[in-house]
C-alpha cells in the first residue's frame, strides 16, 4: 500500500509536518511534507522482535560474554543482569560485576577493587598465596614485605634483582668503553 502525500511513511497513519528548510540527509525539501514523524524512520530499521533477523535477543561476543536484549538498540551483559537481580535493584553508580565461571558473581564497589580481585586470583593460581606479588625482574612470586612496591603499585621488584640489573648494565657500559 502506498503512503498518502503528507502522511508518515512508517505506516502509522499520522500527518507529518512541513519541512522548514532543505536537509538532504533526511530528504527534506523546504515547504514540502516530511516523510516521517520524529523517530518513526527507526521503525524501518527495527532492532528486536520486529526485525526479520531476530534470534531471540541473546548472543555471545568474541570474548564469550553473553548479551541480552533490553529494549530499543540496547543490549546488556547477562552477568550484570544477574547482579541486579541478586541485589533487587540497579547496580550502584561505579559498581562492577566480577564473574567467576565456577563460583558465581561478586559485586565490586568500583573498578579498582575489581582489578584487585583479578591480581589476587592470578597470585593464588600461580603460587598458592593470594597476597604474594610477582617481581618484574626475576618473575618470581614472593611476599610483599620482601619486595619493593612503589606507591602507585606499578613497580614491584626485589631490591637484589634491581641491584643486579644495575650492575649488569654498568658492566655492559664498561665493556663498550674498553673496546
Amino acid at each position: 500500500m502506498d503512503t498518502l502525500y503528507g502522511y508518515c511513511h512508517c505506516g502509522c497513519g499520522q500527518r507529518t509536518s512541513i519541512a522548514p528548510y532543505n536537509r538532504s540527509a533526511r530528504n527534506w525539501i523546504k515547504g514540502a511534507p516530511v516523510r516521517f514523524l520524529p523517530h518513526h524512520d527507526l521503525r524501518l530499521h527495527e532492532v528486536g522482535p520486529r526485525n526479520g533477523s531476530w534470534k531471540g535477543g541473546i548472543y555471545q561476543d568474541k570474548r564469550g560474554y553473553t548479551h541480552v536484549y533490553q529494549g530499543v538498540k540496547r543490549y546488556t551483559y547477562y552477568h550484570i543482569l544477574l547482579g541486579e537481580h541478586a541485589l533487587g535493584h540497579a547496580l550502584p553508580k561505579n559498581a562492577v560485576v566480577h564473574h567467576y565461571l565456577s563460583f558465581g558473581l561478586v559485586i565490586c564497589p568500583n573498578q579498582r577493587y575489581h582489578l584487585l580481585l583479578h591480581r589476587r586470583m592470578r597470585a593464588l593460581d600461580a603460587c598458592g598465596n593470594a597476597a604474594w606479588r610477582k617481581c618484574q625482574i626475576c618473575k618470581q612470586w614472593d611476599e610483599p614485605k620482601k619486595l619493593y612496591v612503589s606507591p602507585d603499585n606499578w613497580t614491584i621488584y626485589h631490591r637484589e634483582c634491581q641491584h643486579n640489573r644495575y650492575l649488569d648494565a654498568r658492566r655492559e657500559t664498561w665493556k663498550r668503553k674498553s673496546n
